[in-house]
């Protein structure tokens, strides 16, 4: 399959890289030892709301710092200029009180949107 070493081994890398698909944020913040570049797709912010899904690479460099939706823990939004308050874990169900969430999204870009809305 593999004409030699190195390149199994390049592949091998590319595999661990590869995009993988996972419930929600903090299911991904869970992957242990991921590696630069690795590219995860989060289908919601909290498990089971399919709200505020999201595309995310790894950056050690970035390790300690979250400000709970462009940059969490290293994973950091391939859209860095997210503005709807899902992404950062607003739920938007009528009975949880967003306001935090949509402070940090104000916080980390001005301007915020929920369901399309400016707020």
């Amino acid at each position: 399959m593999f004409s030699n070493k190195i390149e199994f081994e390049y592949v091998n890398e590319l595999n661990q890289k590869l995009i993988k698909t996972v419930s929600s944020v903090n299911e991904m913040i869970a992957i242990e030892n991921p590696t630069d570049g690795t590219v995860v797709c989060t289908k919601s912010y909290h498990q089971g709301l399919n709200k505020g899904g999201n595309t995310y690479y790894y950056d050690s460099s970035q390790s300690n710092s979250n400000d709970g939706g462009t940059v969490l823990n290293g994973w950091k939004s391939l859209d860095p200029n997210i503005k709807d308050a899902t992404f950062f874990g607003a739920k938007l169900d009528g009975v949880t009180d967003d306001t935090t969430a949509v402070i940090k999204a104000l916080n980390a870009n001005g301007i915020v949107s929920i369901y399309g809305d400016t707020v």
